[in-house]
């Protein structure tokens, strides 16, 4: 069986005794360190080059996908929609279209070119998140996102199988880091840019000055960027029939490292994603600051401490991992631990600048989670298998996440709504009064009701990060020591 490090996927010293997972009998990656001279035309130089326009790829998306968070309050207040509404455009009705239609591009992406498919991808999404701020209702706007998720579900499993087809085991722990700061970066771009048009102009822009341009970047990105062999660096570990879909999810689920690492990135996605959802809104809600101010503070906190935090989680997979190959599960497991008092702490502070000054930390070391995590599953899946372990993961881990949102604001509704003297759903629709004429007192009752029910809301998700946690924790245990 396969024994991860963050330097390099190893098998065990006699490789011909154990060419497969002993759980799943799915073939697994042999890795190895060495660059592979066979290959024509492939440098470090230029997979350097094609991760930039990966991680510049999977920065445009994550800033379409993050814009409606903080846009979550103005929509709200100009559909007159609930908390639950909003959770559901910003989790449920993307994620399970990114999740179900995830699986045949993967599919796909085992098959046919990568690059195009990335670039088809790129542009669908961009075209269709333009097209969110052309709608006029409600159900317009959710079946937009639906179109978004869809589009973005063909980028991910392709990229991820570009990068281990361009790096050698023993740099995919940093590669992927890289990528994956790709994930703040475009979300501070999403926050700042997008709260500044909020401010100057309204939602319906943001969208579109913030959609259109991948369409350009798609464009350039299928002019550079060229297919690597597939199983570069595993050539040793592809054996037998392409496996089958059912066979690389059956697979994941026998081997009990995946199966561990899945459940542990299924419940941190599936409880961060609420308690993302709705902190600019929270901001919004108790301090009565400018949009542009929420996106300054959620950029100098949970995104700039995410795009450290990704750096430092994928340094510590690959170094720590010569030493011992638990460590790139402890590491995500002894961050979000350590992250939960800090969460608490931040959302009880009286002022903007405390609370993005304490929240800064846990965003550094909550987000640990993620190179670990895609470089053991990586590292223990058929090379030709890995655009569909993505999709698998996704899928897995997105449908649960979907309902992350959705839930904190059914949440964030029930507890205004037992807050507030009255029927809140039909006074406070919007959350600041739906009533013509409404009095400043009435209003208040409104906004502070909204404001408990939201801290509840965070102050509750803070406690349940202990459930990754655990997993990863055994998934350390199933790796075992050293051998």
């Amino acid at each position: 069986m396969i024994i991860y490090s963050g330097e390099t996927a190893r098998l065990s010293s006699r490789r011909e005794e154990m060419p497969v997972n002993e759980q799943s009998n799915i073939p697994l990656a042999e890795a190895s360190s060495a660059e592979n001279p066979a290959v024509p035309g492939v440098s470090m130089r230029y997979a350097w080059i094609v991760l930039i326009f990966l991680t510049l790829t999977n920065l445009l998306g994550f800033m379409d996908r993050y814009l409606i968070n903080i846009l979550a309050q103005p929509i709200k207040m100009d559909l007159k929609i609930s908390d639950a509404e909003v959770g559901l455009l910003s989790g449920f009705a993307m994620s399970i279209s990114y999740s179900l239609f995830g699986l045949p591009l993967a599919w796909l992406a085992e098959r046919r070119s990568r690059v195009m498919i990335i670039t088809a991808s790129m542009i669908a999404w961009s075209f269709l998140t333009a097209l969110c701020g052309r709608v006029t209702t409600y159900g317009q706007l959710v079946l937009a996102r639906v179109g978004v998720g869809v589009g973005e579900a063909g980028g991910m499993p392709a990229s991820h199988s570009l990068i281990t087809d361009y790096f050698p085991p023993h740099r995919r722990g940093l590669a992927l880091a890289i990528f994956t700061i790709a994930i703040p970066i475009g979300a501070i771009c999403a926050s700042i840019i997008g709260g500044w048009i909020v401010d100057h102009l309204s939602w319906r822009e943001a969208f579109i000055y913030l959609g259109l341009p991948g369409a350009l970047v798609a464009i350039i990105f299928a002019l550079v960027v060229r297919e690597a062999p597939r199983g570069r660096y595993d050539a040793g570990a592809i054996k037998g029939a392409q496996p089958r879909m059912i066979e690389v999810a059956a697979g994941l689920w026998r081997d009990p490292v995946t199966r561990q690492v899945i459940l542990a990135y299924t419940s941190v996605v599936l409880v961060t994603t609420g308690a993302s959802t709705f902190f600019a809104p929270f901001l919004a809600r108790k301090y009565a600051v400018s949009y542009t101010t929420i996106g300054i503070v959620l950029s100098s906190t949970f995104l700039a401490g995410g795009i450290l935090g990704n750096l430092i989680g994928g340094y510590l997979c690959d170094r720590l991992g010569r030493r011992d190959p638990r460590w790139p599960m402890w590491v995500p497991a002894i961050g979000i631990l350590v992250s939960i008092p800090f969460y608490f702490t931040a959302y009880l502070q009286p002022t903007v600048l405390r609370t993005s000054v304490i929240l800064f930390f846990p965003s550094v070391v909550a987000v640990f989670f993620t190179p670990p995590t895609f470089a053991v599953l990586h590292a223990r899946t058929d090379p030709r298998a890995r655009s569909m372990m993505v999709a698998i993961v996704g899928l897995v881990s997105g449908l649960p996440a979907s309902l992350g949102p959705v839930l904190a604001g059914l949440a964030i509704d029930l507890l205004s709504a037992a807050s507030y003297p009255g029927s809140f759903a039909t006074a406070c629709a919007g959350g600041t009064g739906a009533v013509a004429g409404a009095s400043p007192a009435a209003i208040k009752l409104c906004t502070d009701a909204l404001l408990q029910g939201t801290t509840i809301t965070l102050l509750s998700s803070a406690p349940m990060l202990v459930w990754p946690a655990l997993h990863y924790w055994l998934a350390a245990r199933a790796i075992g020591p050293k051998r």
